[in-house]
């Protein structure tokens, strides 16, 4: 199950370590707005890709998401944003194949508490920073490391390339 927002980007994010590790994939489409996995869908059609590694699938995650999870053929589930009583559903129904379940659904204060403290240095060119929050860093700053796999990163609409690009 893939999040519903940011959509190209979740869905890439929750594909390519999948196909890039050699194995196949079956995506279920957000319900929110599952109009970004199938427009990727005929784009990669039409593509070098052979068929069959990403599998887009459309429809109600809690309809679908127990039969995959008691599927044999499929090995794991890399599950974006899931209730916990469809979890634990699709948890006890992988139970028959032993597969790998994996959620992940933190909220953006919950990212933010995950990553080290802004040093003061950094808090002094947030206090600069167009459009900061409470939960803006600076991304120079961050150490991209497997635990923030699933972090959603946001530019302000205030902010310009300073590059001219």
């Amino acid at each position: 199950v893939v999040p519903a927002r940011p959509a190209l980007l979740g869905l890439l994010g929750a594909v390519l370590p999948i196909i890039t590790s050699g194995n196949t994939v079956v995506v279920i489409a957000s319900e929110a707005d599952p109009r970004t996995p199938l427009v990727l869908g005929e784009a990669l059609a039409t593509s070098d890709l052979p068929a069959g590694v990403i599998n887009i699938i459309t429809g109600r995650a809690s309809e679908l998401l127990v039969h995959l999870a008691k599927h044999m053929d499929v090995s794991a589930l890399d599950l974006h944003g899931v209730e916990s009583t469809l979890l634990k559903k699709a948890e006890e129904a992988a139970v028959g194949s032993v597969k790998r379940v994996r959620s992940r659904s933190l909220d953006d204060a919950a990212w933010f508490d995950a990553l080290p403290r802004p040093s003061e240095e950094e808090e002094d060119m947030l206090d600069l920073a167009a459009g900061a929050t409470r939960t803006s860093r600076l991304a120079c700053q961050i150490v991209l490391t497997d635990a923030l796999d699933g972090l959603t990163v946001r530019v302000p609409a205030e902010s310009r390339n300073m590059q001219g690009r």
